[in-house]
């Protein structure tokens, strides 16, 4: 992200609004804050700034405002949008039966005498902001930084000139920097409690671990940041009664937590995060003034009794109230209800140059409108022309997350409920004003302030109107009925000092300037109406709004969030629409995606499930391919590469052997394992149609070398590991990995990938075209980035994690037989029947069969139908019983009993495309794999080995643009001349067979872009290296049965012969050339399982027993099994099924005994322990194994310490 320089003429020319703007919060480093009211020295300012939107950002409520000249203001590609973000929040005056709310009954204030102790007086609303405030330091705000947050949460020790002078700010610039991630010396020293020594310390939110299957699930992972760039601060209302007029507003005691997020990878570019924590601290209390001195020296508590009566005490400003019960069901502060919280947000598109200058600016043809859909309200220069300038942005403000709704609501007043009680709120109100009519003015200040000497309403000495506070808190809440009429008084307010009679004269102007209607005047309490704005302003106008979220309850003590989100996106061709523009709206769900996914962005592909069968020596891995059909969370692209296999001997803590199996970057760190295997997409799979990338992905990732994208391999779902030793524990994780953000390519791409084209992933202008680059390259929205692969992880509740104990089966089991296929089976998959549950493996016998069944190809046209493949199932059934067991239900005779299987409520069960696990059932589960089209498979030469085969580069493809790939092999027969069917006729020395139907295929031939046009055999010209055979056949599946297509293309190629020892075809010579495909399923193909393979043992013979070991043998201190060394074990190995282990000493005493039956493993573990629950000692011991039918066994073994 390049760094944006200002201009540091603006701070020349503004240096004395400069020092105006802000106050210096502090001297010289080191200066801590004398008081608890001295908020000003607790502040800071922090600078969001990875991003293309760029801001200062202030620990007062106010995240981004127009006032601070020293630094960006929304920032967005060469100007700055936002003159203010504002967190605004407030309580009603009134409960809904028209009592008056406990809080709002506050002391009565007098600007002479301060608070009175002795007399309480109705307040009315209160809506805590900071955007009112005009007064040069901002130091009337309602929101202020909390006590301490100098040192405690910021260090002070880091000013603003000292990192941004001559990019944001004058070098000299001496405003604290708040805590960010990225510049570790603003961070608060903190003492460690293990070493006792003071120490930087973080002091916001660490990233949290969003992998479900990770036991820290849900946990911060200490010393990950969230975002690229972090900010924190925390800010409360304590002093909101410091206003102008001391009685408008009251402090409601809520304690602001803020984590600010900003990203410099280009998906998140143009977004910037606040995660906003709400605690209701009211049981602190609120600091007053009660000598008139204009320094609060007291705390007035309220206290809350368990009837909902409240009544008062006053404290020490010093005073620590506790939180929670008192002891009588009552406890200090107010529980909230109808609680409203939102955002002011005062957009001018646009109000500066990067510079500062204010050249061009032309804010009063701006138009404003929302989006319910996205939570979202937005700002846009109307006409998209400010002074000659264009292709300006939209400034957006989202909401990420809000509370609770505290009841049902009725939002658009349809008489139907839109938000449950205990749903998320959303966006429930948003409404515009004009600026200079906002709520607290006097008068309509278009042509001037209101106040006396024409000074704006909330600068020094100009408090407003006097229900500024409930005007404002109406606007939050759609309270239309408070807008009143002509002649309205203050009757029932009953507020402060204000009689009751007083006229209102500002309530006849509320109906003008609030809750605006559509062109037919109808008012939508909660949402003002765009279309009459546009009737209205059909020019555009300065614009501002809020939006906000109630009515929720906060209790004493309870929690909230209220984060949002600021997005700037790029204009559409045609501005003048309300419709929320493309751009804007991408950002949008980018910005909630990575919200709920705790910020995360760009994600990995599906995890694969995994099985594993452990063996004699051998451990077998299977996955399936679900992975293969992912999409990036984000992109929506389905960028999937390879699978990566990593082993643990703990369980995976480790993965690999630290000293050898480490991978390192190129600072030496640590940043990953090398797998045991890698399996990743050949060239073939590379350009098939699920992925398209038209590019080879091999080697070092471009982003990260030290780690591989690949080597083609291939893609594989099972893996042999026979580097195992029987009896030890082992854990893999098989992951998956995507290719990343490839924005590297080299020139244009020659084909875009429908991948690219179809999710937007590269630019293009307005009329569709794409964007290139004065070098012809396409331009990406996104930045590269390197590949992402899955958590390995170390909880079996994740699909990609397994732990197996390799073991040798009983030494009486049958061999154990892979299901059989049928005869005339078409299909290539494979499928592989697994023990599942082996509680009820145990009682499974008798022969299965698994028929396969599938939809026509093809249903017209003469019932061309070759092969019927098209949404492949399987069912399952018992040949001993009949019973079906998955699937359909078959008559006697075979064939499917349709009101059986319907009465039975059974489906079959889909093979799918790809590697998928079945159901569990008798508990076997099986594992297929299946094709959705034919492909090229293998080309070998008959009856010849690789040595004396010619050197040819053999390829089949397809170019079939309608139909069904044509599921057979062929033998291209050389020796037997053909001729083709082009119009120029060639002869060829060979002639090629459909080993389907068993016919002769016509040929056409053509030839490779690179043909070198030398023929191999003289009386064959024609026959040439990149000679293209094109077969010509009827009975395509899925084209008409009579029409003649290209069913596939066979291409033949050898490097040239004056480069290499080529081996050729000899003519006349007979060989055979077989080209073999990969079929899917198909109607008929079926496959028989003989469950007695796994589950009925032979009768235990003598020689059944000779190969009974016990490892280790010696056992010397320790077995390699054993990762406790307070659990020691040896293993007795090739037992049979069922048998009992009796241990001896030399002298015949009775050490031990163990009963062993299990039907799948022919092992046993002792623990060298003796019956009375002693460690054995060492010494030579004998074992005898007997067995039901009276067959034994005897043997021995040594134990050394």
């Amino acid at each position: 992200m390049k760094k944006i320089l200002l201009v540091l003429l603006s701070v020349i020319l503004l240096a004395t609004l400069l020092q105006a703007a802000e106050p210096l919060p502090y001297k010289q480093k080191g200066f801590r804050k004398a008081t608890a009211f001295d908020p000003i020295l607790n502040r800071g300012r922090g600078y969001v700034s990875k991003g293309e939107l760029q801001f200062a950002t202030h620990n007062y409520g106010s995240f981004i405002e127009f006032e601070d000249y020293s630094s960006p203001s929304g920032l967005y590609k060469g100007y700055q949008y936002i003159s203010d973000v504002s967190l605004i929040m407030g309580v009603p005056g009134r409960m809904p039966d028209g009592t008056i709310a406990p809080w709002a009954l506050r002391p009565k204030y007098s600007t002479q005498d301060g608070f009175y102790t002795d007399t309480l007086v109705y307040w009315g609303s209160t809506v805590s902001e900071s955007w009112f405030d005009r007064v040069t330091d901002k130091k009337q705000v309602d929101w202020e930084s909390v006590e301490g947050h100098y040192g405690q949460l910021h260090s002070g020790d880091v000013l603003s000139g000292e990192i941004y002078g001559g990019i944001y700010t004058d070098t000299g610039d001496p405003y604290p920097l708040l805590a960010s991630s990225d510049i570790p010396d603003t961070w608060p020293m903190k003492v460690n409690l293990e070493t006792g020594e003071e120490i930087r310390t973080w002091p916001g939110n660490w990233a949290v671990d969003t992998d479900p299957g990770s036991p820290n699930y849900g946990k911060e992972v200490f010393g990950r940041h969230i975002g690229d760039q972090d900010i924190y601060m925390e800010f409360d209302d304590r002093l909101a009664s410091r206003d102008e007029d001391r009685t408008q507003g009251y402090p409601m005691g809520m304690h602001i937590t803020v984590n600010a997020h900003s990203y410099g990878r280009s998906y998140a570019e143009d977004i910037a995060f606040f995660t906003v924590q709400i605690v209701n601290e009211s049981y602190k209390g609120f600091p007053i003034d009660r000598n008139g001195d204009e320094e609060p020296d007291s705390t007035w508590l309220p206290i809350t009794h368990a009837d909902g009566s409240v009544t008062y005490e006053y404290q020490s400003k010093y005073f620590v109230a506790p939180e929670g019960d008192l002891g009588d069901g009552s406890h200090y502060g107010f529980d909230y209800t109808d609680v409203y919280g939102g955002f002011y947000f005062d957009v001018d598109s646009y109000s500066r140059r990067e510079d500062g200058s204010y050249t061009g600016r032309s804010n009063g043809d701006d138009m404003m409108g929302y989006d319910p859909d996205y939570d979202m309200a937005f700002i846009w220069d109307w006409d998209d022309d400010s002074n000659g300038a264009e292709d300006l942005a939209y400034s957006a403000l989202k909401l990420l997350d809000t509370p609770n709704a505290s009841r049902d609501l009725d939002i658009d007043g349809d008489g139907t409920i839109d938000i449950a009680q205990g749903e998320a709120l959303g966006m429930t109100d948003w409404h515009w004003f004009d600026w200079y009519s906002r709520p607290g003015v006097l008068a309509d200040e278009n042509s001037g302030g209101s106040c006396p000497g024409g000074d704006y309403v909330g600068s020094a000495g100009c408090a407003g109107a006097q229900d500024k506070e409930n005007i404002m808190y109406a606007l939050m809440a759609g309270d239309t009925s408070y807008a009143g009429s002509a002649g309205a008084t203050f009757n029932d307010w009953e507020w402060r000092d204000i009689p009751a009679g007083d006229a209102n004269s500002l309530n006849p102007f509320y109906n003008q300037w609030y809750f605006h209607p559509d062109e037919n005047g109808d008012i939508n309490p909660h949402f003002d109406s765009e279309t009459g704005l546009r009737v209205d302003f059909p020019d555009g106008l300065d614009c501002v709004f809020i939006m906000s979220a109630g009515p929720f309850d906060l209790a004493v003590g309870d929690t909230t969030y209220f984060s949002f989100a600021v997005i700037m996106g790029d204009p559409p061709a045609n501005t003048e629409t309300l419709e929320t523009p493309p751009d804007l709206a991408k950002n949008a769900e980018i910005a909630q995606i990575m919200y709920d996914l705790k910020y995360q962005g760009f994600s990995p592909p599906d995890a694969p499930t995994v099985s594993a069968v452990g063996n004699d020596g051998v451990v077998n891995l299977y996955w399936d391919s679900k992975a293969e059909y992912s999409r990036d969370i984000v992109t929506g692209v389905p960028d999937f590469q390879g699978y990566k296999i990593y082993k643990s001997t703990d369980g995976g803590t480790t993965w690999g052997n630290p000293a050898r199996d480490r991978v390192y970057n190129f600072n030496q760190q640590a940043v990953g394992w090398k797998p045991i295997a890698q399996y990743d997409l050949d060239e073939d799979e590379e350009g098939d149609s699920k992925y398209n990338y038209n590019k080879t992905y091999l080697g070092p990732d471009p982003i990260s070398p030290w780690f591989s994208t690949g080597s083609n391999s291939g893609l594989r779902h099972r893996y042999v590991d026979t580097d195992v030793v029987n009896g030890v524990a082992y854990s893999y994780a098989v992951v998956a990995y995507d290719i990343g953000i490839d924005t590297l390519t080299d020139g244009p791409r020659t084909q875009l990938s429908s991948m690219i084209s179809d999710n937007n992933v590269i630019l293009v202008d307005e009329f569709g075209n794409y964007v290139l680059d004065e070098f012809g390259n396409y331009q990406y929205k996104w930045e590269p980035l390197e590949y992402l692969e899955n958590f390995k992880g170390n909880s079996p509740l994740l699909p990609q994690f397994v732990t197996v104990t390799p073991d040798a089966r009983p030494s009486n089991a049958p061999e154990a037989r892979s299901p059989q296929a049928g005869s005339s089976n078409e299909g290539t998959g494979y499928i592989e029947i697994l023990p599942g549950d082996i509680n009820i493996l145990a009682g499974a016998s008798g022969i299965y069969k698994i028929v396969v069944d599938a939809d026509s190809t093809f249903t017209s046209g003469g019932g061309n139908n070759p092969a019927a493949t098209h949404n492949s199932t399987y069912s399952i059934y018992n040949m001993d019983s009949g019973d079906t067991i998955i699937g359909w239900v078959y008559k006697p005779n075979g064939n499917i009993d349709t009101n059986a299987t319907r009465f039975a409520g059974r489906e079959p069960v889909a093979f799918g495309d790809g590697t998928i696990f079945g159901p569990t059932w008798d508990g076997f589960i099986m594992v297929s794999e299946n094709f959705a089209d034919a492909e090229f498979d293998t080309a070998v030469w008959i009856g010849k080995t690789p040595s004396n085969s010619p050197t040819w580069t053999i390829e089949l493809s397809s170019t079939l643009t309608s139909g069904y790939k044509y599921a057979a092999d062929y033998d291209i027969i050389f020796g037997v001349p053909d001729s083709s069917t082009d119009r120029v006729v060639k002869v060829m020395p060979f002639t090629v067979m459909n080993r389907r139907t068993n016919e002769k295929v016509e040929i056409k031939i053509s030839y490779d872009d690179e043909a070198d046009g030398l023929p191999i055999i003289d009386a064959f010209p024609d026959f040439v290296n990149g000679t293209k055979i094109n077969l010509k056949e009827a009975g395509i599946p899925g084209i008409e049965i009579t029409r003649v297509r290209t069913s596939w293309t066979i291409a033949l190629s050898w490097k040239p012969d004056s480069l290499t020892s080529n081996i050729h075809y000899t003519y006349p010579n007979i060989d055979t050339l077989r080209i073999l495909t990969s079929k899917p399923f198909r109607k008929g193909d079926e496959f028989t399982f003989d469950a007695s393979s796994l589950t009925e043992m032979k009768e235990v013979r003598p020689e059944h027993l000779t190969e009974i070991l016990v490892v280790p043998n010696p056992y010397v201190v320790s077995a390699d099994w054993e990762r406790d060394i307070n659990h020691k074990s040896l293993h007795f190995t090739h037992l049979p099924d069922e048998c009992v282990i009796r241990i001896f000493t030399l002298t015949g005493e009775l050490v031990y005994t163990i009963l062993h039956n299990d039907l799948f493993s022919g092992q046993a573990e002792w623990n060298l322990r003796s019956m009375n629950r002693q460690e054995v000692a060492p010494g030579l011991y004998i074992f005898v194994v007997e067995t039901p039918n009276f067959e034994s066994y005897t043997g021995k073994f040594a134990v050394i310490r």
